[in-house]
């Protein structure tokens, strides 16, 4: 392969996790056998879920291979490990109350340590996010309550709207009501200790595994993550970008563009493109066609970044700092 960069449109890697639904499938045209779709694995070096260049030079290359190729050219300053794992999700029904490890944890419990974040692309009237305990729920509640198998009576469970956002510190107890559709964008970690799963079956007739003591060791009681709306920050002609979210792991920002715009990139990071709705084209060395439900990898190294479209076209950016 000869190091040639430009605009790298990913196939997914699907998940049927028994909480999935359709909507991937009409919501943004994801094509797979698979039923149900729980997950799609947009951006992904993980063996467990690997994501698929399809266009251009690296055509049918994983994206590990490329990333392992190219590194700093790919990545930018932030290329080992990989520092990304972007996800959509589909909760027919309600995930598992889980928590992931903070870095210091993680090293103690040699696993992975995950901050995240959810950006709600739809979901229903009723739809709810259960983020953290309520005031004054200690440790020992906790474990009393998972023995009275009562965990849900301390959950925050919090009303949600489509383009509302939230941020998921490491630590944090939380879980993903039925109805929502969401973008997940986290550090590259598939760590999770499921603390509790709603008294459910899984596929084969028995309840899932629990992780009760890894759980009480990286849950912190405090923490009570906000949900939020997205701040308009720049008009550009016709052109509005939003941001999302600004975390010492990632930035994610909404870009809703009529005709063109050039995006203000520096070429220390690599830039992700999911396109939430419409179509257009983005120029970056090369120009590709993009379509609703896409997601474009642009890497770090590529001198501009445009969009462009005849109509009206609205991307979710995702970059580090």
């Amino acid at each position: 392969m000869s190091k040639v960069l430009y605009p790298m449109q990913l196939m997914p890697s699907f998940k049927d996790y028994i909480w999935g639904g359709q909507k991937l499938k009409t919501l943004f045209q994801k094509q797979t056998s698979m039923d149900p779709v729980a997950e799609s694995w947009e951006v992904s070096v993980r063996d467990e879920g690997m994501s698929v260049v399809r266009n251009g030079e690296y055509q049918g290359k994983t994206l590990k291979q490329v990333w392992e190729y190219l590194k700093e050219e790919l990545v930018g300053r932030h290329a080992d490990p990989f520092p990304l794992l972007v996800k959509l999700i589909d909760a027919k029904e309600m995930l598992s109350v889980q928590v992931h490890p903070n870095e210091k944890i993680a090293k103690k419990l040699d696993s992975e340590a995950k901050n995240e974040s959810w950006l709600i692309l739809d979901c229903e009237t009723d739809s709810h996010l259960y983020l953290g305990f309520k005031e004054g729920v200690a440790k020992e509640d906790v474990q009393k309550a998972f023995l009275d198998n009562t965990i849900e009576s301390l959950l925050r469970k919090m009303p949600v709207q489509k383009n509302q956002v939230c941020f998921i510190p490491a630590g944090t107890v939380h879980a993903i009501g039925k109805g929502c559709v969401i973008l997940e964008v986290q550090q590259s970690s598939d760590t999770s200790y499921r603390l509790y799963d709603w008294n459910r079956l899984g596929k084969e007739g028995k309840k899932r595994d629990l992780h009760i003591k890894q759980a009480m060791l990286a849950l912190d009681v405090n923490l009570r993550p906000q949900i939020f709306e997205m701040e308009k920050i720049e008009q550009i002609e016709d052109s509005q970008r939003y941001l999302i979210l600004q975390t010492p792991y990632f930035t994610i920002e909404k870009w809703s563009v009529k005709e063109y715009v050039k995006i203000p990139h520096i070429q220390t990071t690599f830039e992700v493109f999911f396109i939430q709705k419409g179509k257009g084209k983005i120029s970056a060395n090369t120009t590709v066609d993009v379509q609703m439900g896409e997601t474009v990898l642009v890497p770090a190294k590529i001198p501009s970044i445009e969009l462009q479209t005849e109509d009206e076209i609205e991307v979710v950016r995702i970059c580090l700092h």
